[in-house]
């Protein structure tokens, strides 16, 4: 239950926007961040993922990901017709 609690609530919380912030985040924020998994380590008594592993598994996952194509112009040119 508590390694659940922790992956759903406190680590999508930490990870949310990892890839934006985590190359600029200092060091002592880092270590912050790191007591915190630590801390929740201790408490659920499982093995986590440090912040680093959890930066390079979510930067993989979000290059894995293929964005939709932007709409071109020549898509605004089409018009319905009516029945």
């Amino acid at each position: 239950v508590l390694l659940r609690f922790y992956t759903t609530i406190i680590e999508s919380v930490i990870t949310s926007s990892i890839s934006v912030w985590f190359s600029s985040v200092t060091l002592q924020s880092k270590h912050r961040l790191q007591r915190i998994v630590r801390c929740a380590e201790w408490i659920t008594g499982c093995p986590l993922p440090s912040i680093t592993n959890l930066h390079s598994s979510r930067s993989k996952r979000e290059q894995g990901r293929s964005w939709p194509t932007p709409p071109t112009r020549d898509m605004h040119s089409f018009s319905i017709s009516p029945l």
